[in-house]
């Protein structure tokens, strides 16, 4: 009988291990979930906050500029990952396309795959 009761204390004991492990990992990935979504939103809402809904290009300089080296341009620097500013027409017609970061993907392949989504339904 005793060694019945410790049986039941000890399963009971790893029942509520495993229950605070689960919650407390669960707790980790939805944080972590909440902290990547809300850093994605305030990029990009500065993204288009510094733009004004421009692409960019309208000549201004909007800082100082430091020099390309060996390669690598500071002003890359500030993108976690690159991608795309496609501009279509209400037709599906491409107007501009504006790379933002750096990326191995040509601009023919864009426009090829911007064309392609365009026009699925």
């Amino acid at each position: 009988m005793k060694r019945y009761y410790a049986n039941r204390i000890i399963l009971g004991a790893m029942c509520a291990f495993l229950i605070v492990m689960v919650v407390a990992v669960a707790g980790i990935g939805l944080f972590s979930y909440q902290q990547m979504e809300s850093e994605t939103d305030a990029f990009l809402q500065g993204r288009l906050e510094e733009n004004n809904g421009r692409d960019g290009k309208d000549g201004k300089e909007r800082g100082p500029k430091l020099p390309a080296m060996f390669g690598y341009d500071p002003g890359q620097r500030r993108f976690p990952s690159a991608f795309w500013d496609i501009r279509l027409t209400a037709d599906g017609q491409i107007t501009q396309i504006h790379q933002l970061g750096i990326t191995d993907e040509g601009e023919d392949t864009v426009r090829e795959m911007a064309l392609q989504m365009a026009s699925s339904p």
